[in-house]
């Protein structure tokens, strides 16, 4: 049963006051629907028309300006707002994902980061990055602890929490957003299959990560289900801003790649709204589970699945061979000598019936 918050509503007597509303007392003043969303008015208010993820104003940026849901798209991110404000949002909404995905394993301990990039460039609206720290809890994580630098990795506003650091990782943020201009969020985890589908090759010297024929392809972008996704590997280094001329290398490399895996460490992911950066990032993780499960089915994920010959023909010459094979055992003969009985004529008669109505059904197909 649910908890309720509204006060009991009862008639004072005493000075025949009318009975209180709901959230009169504590409050003061009225409780919103949303203050209680235990109550079933509330939870109809908060899921009808409320998102429950902070989006910034450069959000849904995937749907392209040629989509018919753009205005959908940009009424669902809400208005421009000013850098101020909108600043308080991107913080805010760093702090939720990251709790998110520490809840999801992605980030254990203080592993893991993202950083999210707003303004146009231009000296009214110059770009600002905002990022998750160094060595922080990420489900203790408040948006107060995120660092806002500019594109040229100047902090303009450190963290109010002391002794915060920029994160190691923090040089790969501006390598991506220098390669890939309309990238808006870039996010690094240290997801489990993340790092074992990198071992997926047990040599270690594959560098690219390959699967197919998968629903959860169409997920990150410009794919298809029989497209040959292939994410590059790099190897890993002794501390993470060494990886940055090694993931600088797989961009230029591979233009059109929007991950990059790091053997025995984790995956980054890009996209050009946070809202694409997730969408794609938890479709990369469904796929590198997959793979490392096919592997252990003995299934390579990599490989073209094989056509079943769907020539009738064929089916029906198996069907008779199997028969014809089977023909000279029956039931009796799983059964030792000594157990055996006599079958009786009518017995006969009707295994002689079953038997020719079975090469008869055979041979409708042939």
């Amino acid at each position: 049963s649910y908890l309720s918050i509204e006060t009991p509503v009862t008639m004072n007597k005493a000075d025949g006051r009318d009975p209180p509303t709901p959230g009169n007392g504590w409050t003061n003043k009225d409780v919103p629907l949303m203050m209680y969303p235990q109550t079933q008015d509330g939870q109809v208010h908060l899921y009808q028309c409320h998102r429950r993820y902070i989006h910034t104003s450069h959000g849904w940026s995937r749907t392209g300006s040629a989509c018919p849901n753009d205005a959908v798209a940009a009424a669902s991110s809400g208005h421009k707002i000013n850098h101020d404000d909108e600043a308080k949002v991107v913080r805010s909404l760093i702090s939720q994902l990251s709790e998110k995905y520490y809840a999801k394993g992605w980030m254990p301990g203080t592993g893991g980061g993202m950083s999210i990039r707003i303004g146009s460039g231009t000296a009214d609206d110059p770009f600002a990055v905002f990022s998750t720290p160094s060595g922080i809890q990420k489900e203790d994580m408040v948006g107060d602890d995120v660092f806002e630098q500019d594109i040229d990795q100047n902090v303009i506003t450190p963290p109010i929490t002391p002794g915060l650091k920029l994160s190691s990782m923090n040089n790969i943020w501006f390598v991506v957003y220098n390669l890939r201009p309309s990238t808006r969020c870039v996010i690094h985890t240290h997801s489990m299959y993340a790092q074992l589908a990198t071992l997926l090759d047990p040599s270690e010297q594959s560098d690219i990560f390959q699967i197919t024929h998968q629903e959860m392809i169409k997920g990150v972008g410009n794919h298809a289900y029989d497209s040959m996704l292939a994410i590059p590997i790099i190897d890993n280094q002794r501390s993470e801003n060494l990886l940055a001329p090694d993931i600088e290398k797989v961009i230029q490399k591979y233009p059109k790649c929007n991950a990059v895996l790091v053997r025995r460490h984790g995956v980054y992911v890009w996209g050009d709204s946070w809202e694409e950066a997730k969408t794609r990032l938890e479709s990369f993780d469904y796929l590198f589970e997959t793979a490392v499960k096919m592997k252990s089915m003995g299934i390579d994920p990599g490989v073209v699945p094989k056509k079943k010959n769907a020539d009738a023909s064929t089916d029906t010459m198996e069907c008779k061979e199997n028969r014809a094979a089977s023909k000279d055992v029956t039931i009796d003969d799983t059964i030792e000598p000594s157990k055996k009985r006599k079958r009786t004529d009518t017995e006969l008669k009707n295994s002689k019936e079953l038997t020719q109505t079975i090469d008869s059904e055979i041979m409708q197909y042939a």
